[in-house]
């Protein structure tokens, strides 16, 4: 029986193999694993992140990857830490809140371009 990677399969069956990371650390470490393996990023495999990469280049490429704008961020966990502050100290009970933040999609040279 003949051995092969997920790599050779994708190549055979005309597919891209995608991972995306949870975070800078793991898409980093990744890149650089993919490349001690032989393997071609974005070519053979294609990298993203679920947060800004911090410093934005390994291996020569910049990683695709989401960004939230830091600032707005910070006001917006102030803001509800205030709130929630001013609440407590007139005896308010105050719910728990969800909040959801939009995120810049940076387009980098770690994932393959799909046509069609």
């Amino acid at each position: 029986m003949e051995k092969c990677t997920v790599v050779d399969v994708s190549r055979r069956a005309g597919v891209s193999i995608a991972t995306v990371c949870a975070s800078n650390a793991m898409a980093e470490g990744t890149l650089l694993q993919l490349h001690q393996l032989g393997l071609r990023v974005p070519e053979d495999v294609s990298v993203a992140s679920c947060n800004q990469v911090t410093n934005g280049d390994v291996l020569g490429m910049e990683i695709t990857h989401l960004a939230d704008n830091a600032r707005h961020l910070g006001e917006t966990a102030g803001q509800m830490l205030m709130e929630h502050i001013l609440a407590l100290r007139s005896g308010k009970d105050r719910p728990f809140l969800h909040l959801s933040l939009d995120k810049e999609l940076v387009i980098g040279q770690s994932v393959h371009r799909l046509e069609g």
